[in-house]
C-alpha cells in the first residue's frame, strides 16, 4: 500500500544540469554536478533532487530528459558553463515516499498516477524525485535504507 499525501511544496532555487538518455545516468550526472558545483564554490544545500519535464504517462526510462539539481543555500557567484540556476515554483503536489532500492520506485509512480486519475487531478510537470536518504559519498549506505519522495505537482482537473 502506498501512502499518498497532497501537500504544498515551497518554491526552490536550484543549480542544475540537464541530461537526456537512460535513467541509469542519474548517478553519473549527480557526480558531475557535485564536482562542478564544489569547484565553483556554490553554496549547495540538501536534499538533492531530479526533475523530469515529461508527464509520468510519457516517461521512458531508457530515453528520458532529466535535470539533476542541488538546492542553493545562498547566493551563487559566477555560474559555471553548462550549469543552470532554476527557480522551481511553489506547487501543490501529490506525494509518496519510496523506501528501498531505486529499481522499485516504479510502483510509487504507478500509484500516484492512479491516485491523481481517481481523485480528479491533472499532473503539471516537472515531476520531482527528492532524495531524502540516498547513497553516501563513501558507498557504505545500503540501498534498502534509501528514501525517495516522489512529487507530482498537480491541480484539480
Amino acid at each position: 500500500m502506498i501512502d499518498i499525501e497532497l501537500k504544498d511544496i515551497p518554491a526552490l532555487r536550484v543549480i542544475s544540469v540537464e541530461h537526456t538518455g537512460s535513467i541509469a545516468g542519474v548517478s553519473r550526472a549527480f557526480t558531475e554536478l557535485y564536482s562542478r558545483a564544489v569547484a565553483a564554490g556554490a553554496p549547495v544545500g540538501a536534499p538533492p533532487l531530479t526533475i523530469y519535464p515529461e508527464s509520468p504517462r510519457e516517461f521512458d526510462p531508457g530515453d528520458v530528459t532529466f535535470s539533476v539539481c542541488l538546492p542553493l543555500a545562498g547566493e551563487l557567484g559566477e555560474l559555471p558553463e553548462g550549469l543552470d540556476v532554476v527557480e522551481l515554483p511553489a506547487a501543490t503536489a501529490a506525494t509518496a515516499v519510496h523506501e528501498g532500492p531505486y529499481e522499485g520506485i516504479g510502483a510509487v509512480y504507478d500509484g500516484l498516477v492512479r491516485w491523481c486519475e481517481r481523485e480528479g487531478y491533472r499532473v503539471t510537470p516537472p515531476v520531482r524525485e527528492v532524495y531524502l536518504v540516498g547513497p553516501d559519498p563513501d558507498g557504505h549506505r545500503s540501498p534498502v535504507e534509501f528514501r525517495t519522495e516522489v512529487q507530482f505537482p498537480a491541480e484539480k482537473a
